[in-house]
């Protein structure tokens, strides 16, 4: 059951009065970074990663279970809408 403060969290956000959905808002965040700022937050991601692995052996015990293969399937469709927005937009 969601509370009334997460939905309206999830209606809309407020910026200087108007409302404004999560993406815009999620967008114009990301106008305000720059290169090192996106490296980071993969570098971070990693580092998280590693933390759940290390604290929850349940956790490496089903990421060492997952065959090669399924890494390049996530690998390859994460990085196509990339390589699209790159080169073919």
């Amino acid at each position: 059951m969601l509370w009334k403060s997460q939905i309206n969290l999830l209606s809309g956000l407020k910026k200087r009065g108007k409302k404004m959905g999560f993406i815009k808002w999620a967008e114009d965040i990301m106008k305000k970074f720059k290169w090192y700022d996106v490296k980071l937050a993969q570098i971070a991601a990693i580092f998280a990663t590693l933390t759940l692995i290390t604290l929850w052996p349940a956790f490496l015990e089903t990421v060492q279970k997952l065959d090669w293969y399924w890494y390049l399937i996530f690998a390859i469709i994460t990085g196509l809408p990339l390589v699209k927005r790159m080169f073919f937009d």
